[in-house]
């Protein structure tokens, strides 16, 4: 890493408040939603798209039915990749449950665990946001395959009961991009900047300590 790039991921991660990772794009505007049985669930389906409104669709099941969403295509600069996938979903549901993402309507990748949000009265409007996922999580996807889905409105997830009940009031997929610039940031953990920066600051003080001690005998072998 040359001096230049070093001094510009430094600049980078001060002016974006310590994180490297450039740009997300939030979509809750749900092109698709279905359920593996209509008659599992409480309320139509299509409740959950749109912002968040304390009207849910739930399910008081046995465990394992599922709704899955599918949403428009994502205005990802055609030049970035995916980084990362983060799923948010605003409900109530006692128990965690399983969260996968789709494409073209199928399953791909590894599940994740979405935390169970389970407090107040057992109605739509004690509901509250819980996110799987994140700004480096592909889900075992590649990039290139999560990024071309994303962009092609192919991009989804399916949330699959694992407790007693679920109710839904609103969703959405977040996807996580390299930044489109002219000068693209190096991507270097929060670590390595603060073990980079000391060693920089401890050459700098190195170096004047040198340049100190190197005049004090100038000035003495003068005398």
């Amino acid at each position: 890493m040359s001096i230049r790039q070093l001094c510009i991921a430094l600049l980078c991660l001060i002016f974006s408040g310590g994180s490297l990772w450039a740009q997300s794009i939030t979509h809750n505007a749900i092109a698709t939603t279905t359920v593996n049985n209509a008659t599992d669930w409480t309320a139509s389906p299509s409740r959950v798209e749109g912002a968040a409104d304390t009207l849910c669709t739930g399910t008081s099941t046995p465990t394992g039915s599922w709704v899955q969403m599918s949403f428009p295509a994502f205005a990802i600069p055609g030049a970035e990749t995916i980084i990362g996938v983060e799923v948010r979903v605003k409900y109530r549901s006692s128990s965690t449950n399983t969260v996968q993402l789709t494409v073209s309507g199928g399953l791909v990748g590894n599940t994740n665990s979405l935390p169970s949000v389970f407090s107040g009265p057992s109605n739509c409007s004690s509901t509250a946001f819980a996110s799987t996922g994140g700004n480096a999580d592909l889900w075992a996807n590649t990039a290139a395959s999560l990024t071309a889905a994303a962009s092609a409105g192919n991009l989804g997830f399916r949330l699959t009961q694992n407790g007693p009940t679920v109710d839904i009031d609103a969703v959405e997929l977040i996807v996580h991009h390299t930044e489109a610039d002219d000068t693209p940031c190096i991507c270097i953990p929060l670590l390595w900047f603060w073990i980079i920066l000391f060693i920089i600051l401890l050459l700098l003080f190195l170096s004047w300590y040198f340049w100190r001690a190197q005049n004090r005998s100038k000035i003495k072998g003068s005398d």
